[in-house]
């Protein structure tokens, strides 16, 4: 079998597939190189023995000929490598968002087209944690019936970002850096879509970052008849245990599964029961690579379907009126 080739662009997010390639879990061959806006890729090169660096990214797709590219750029520059890397011919694994406009996911849902077979996969952690797949497995089980209203959450605390987190045109909003994974954990956890109504997000708390929304708020009709309200924000105190606060409650038509600190608990009949398979767990890294090679998942629709889902929240955000002292998203 051929040894895959896999060139990391960017330092920042998660790059989970680093990891198998420093512990030797899969073998690749592996290069790294900058987005063109930092030096933060320098980082990945570093951990990575025998990697190849490369100062032009355009140079390394090119030279390197990648079979995958992991993609975690300067957040609102992922989406200009994402479709580089696919019109290149690589699968790609990217941490979102993967496109920060309208014009950039129209341009990959074209190059999708026009390829099939072409494989993105985002990087949702919450799809490889147990307490979320227990829930999912609870759920397409029947043990809450039918899903109709679900609330999900995203919280983290501020604490020390880069000044580029207030240029909208490095950060492209709260929306699709952070409750993206809301949105992802809700939707994977009760197989159906949610379709953003009404949001608004706001600048409270933050006002040495005037441009970042330190709280987003997104109503959504749930397929099936229901609704989600889906809310994300940087307001944890950076004192709190553990780093982030993600929760998720589906009251179903029979029962109610929640998760929270960790755990899956289920609802139907006297106390909450802790109902949590750690044997559910996968390693994320594991979980792409498998689902890159695996046609059976249709992890490209997923991918889109998330971007266009939290474009329309972002949409939705700014169109709702005064937003404290943030100011729109170009």
């Amino acid at each position: 079998m051929v040894t895959p080739r896999v060139l990391f662009i960017g330092g920042w997010g998660h790059h989970y597939l680093r990891e198998l390639a420093a512990s030797g879990a899969r073998a690749m061959t592996a290069a790294a190189c900058s987005d063109g806006n930092d030096d933060m890729a320098r980082l990945i090169a570093d951990g990575l023995v025998g990697a190849t660096w490369f100062d032009d990214p355009e140079r390394a797709l090119v030279e390197f000929a990648p079979d995958i590219v992991s993609v975690g750029a300067v957040y609102a520059h992922n989406g200009r490598w994402v479709e580089r890397a696919l019109q290149a011919g690589a699968a790609v694994v990217s941490d979102k968002p993967v496109a920060a406009g309208r014009e950039q996911l129209d341009r990959l849902l074209e190059i999708v087209a026009a390829r099939p077979g072409a494989r993105l996969a985002t990087e949702l952690p919450a799809r490889a944690d147990a307490a979320f797949r227990t829930a999912r497995a609870l759920v397409s089980d029947g043990r809450i019936g039918d899903p109709i209203l679900v609330t999900a959450q995203k919280s983290y605390p501020f604490g020390e970002r880069p000044g580029w987190y207030d240029d909208p045109t490095a950060y492209p909003g709260t929306e699709l850096w952070v409750a993206t994974h809301a949105f992802d954990f809700a939707r994977f956890v009760t197989d159906r879509r949610l379709t953003p109504v009404a949001g608004r997000s706001a600048n409270v708390g933050l006002p040495q970052m005037p441009s970042v929304d330190d709280h987003t708020v997104t109503l959504c009709e749930l397929e099936g008849g229901g609704t989600a309200v889906v809310h994300a924000d940087y307001l944890r105190p950076p004192t709190a245990t553990g780093h982030g606060d993600d929760r998720l409650r589906v009251v179903g038509s029979d029962g109610i599964v929640e998760v929270r600190a960790d755990r899956c608990w289920w609802l139907h009949d006297g106390e909450p029961l802790d109902v949590t398979d750690p044997s559910m767990a996968i390693d994320p890294g594991v979980l792409l690579w498998d689902t890159l090679a695996d046609p059976a998942v249709d992890c490209t629709a997923d991918s889109l379907e998330l971007a266009d889902t939290v474009l329309a929240a972002r949409h939705f955000s700014r169109a709702s009126g005064p937003r404290g002292t943030a100011r729109p998203f170009p």
